[in-house]
């Protein structure tokens, strides 16, 4: 049985049995673990730390065959206090945490996908909250594997410059000679077509500099959730409330 120490966030813990506490970690060097802490609800000595949603900690592991590794360190590096005093932030914050536990599979290493959550949470100190989701939801569907065909044509492979149209059920777009093969996608404005592809192409500061505003950013939102849900097949919980912010 392998010791690995790792740093690692929060995405989701619940309690088990009397005394222990079941935690899905996003981790830098395995990708997604589901900790046992046994112990933790007694306040063993060896856990200073709360495992607080998204915070950032220290592990030590024991690696297993068994989907359930056994962790019998654990110390806070940090929690993102500026997350807990906005509600907004903090929405969007879970929101990561959430979509992360459903995308990733058990122990398979991202450093992308690490790097992603890392730079999300520290940017929302800043004042572009709603920038930060769409990008975010853009670069995680990117590196885990969905990214949406946005330069050329799903169906005839033509390069898409002035005007496309968004297929969710095809994950693409179409031209408009091709439109016949999806009568239920949408129209899409050239700005958001390039928006898309600068954020793709772009790490998350350069992203930050995109300008949308208003009904395109809306737009942009709600493409970005049709999209996610037909294509993950899941709901992620915590948008509900963030659409009822």
């Amino acid at each position: 049985m392998a010791i690995i120490k790792d740093r690692g966030f929060i995405l989701r813990t619940f309690d088990f049995r009397e005394t222990s506490k079941i935690a899905h970690i996003f981790t830098k060097k395995s990708g997604k673990v589901h900790g046992l802490l046994k112990g933790f609800r007694k306040g063993k000595k060896e856990f200073t730390t709360s495992l607080d949603l998204f915070s950032l900690n220290e592990f030590i592991f024991y690696q297993s065959r068994n989907p359930l590794w056994l962790v019998s360190s654990a110390d806070m590096i940090y929690n993102f206090p500026y997350l807990r005093e906005n509600l907004e932030k903090n929405l969007i914050a879970n929101y990561i945490v959430e979509f992360i536990d459903k995308i990733s599979p058990l122990n398979f290493p991202s450093s992308e996908i690490y790097s992603l959550i890392k730079e999300s949470l520290l940017f929302l100190r800043e004042n572009h909250s709603r920038k930060i989701l769409y990008i975010f939801q853009i670069k995680a569907l990117q590196f885990s594997g969905f990214k949406p065909s946005l330069i050329f044509c799903i169906k005839c492979n033509r390069e898409i410059i002035n005007k496309g149209y968004f297929s969710v059920k095809l994950g693409g777009l179409l031209c408009p000679e091709c439109l016949k093969y999806d009568k239920f996608s949408k129209g899409i404005s050239e700005e958001l077509i390039l928006s898309l592809k600068y954020i793709q192409k772009n790490d998350f500061k350069k992203a930050l500099r995109i300008g949308l505003k208003g009904n395109r950013e809306t737009e942009l939102i709600e493409i970005l959730e049709e999209f996610i849900s037909y294509h993950l097949d899941t709901k992620i919980k915590s948008l509900y409330s963030l659409k009822n912010f």
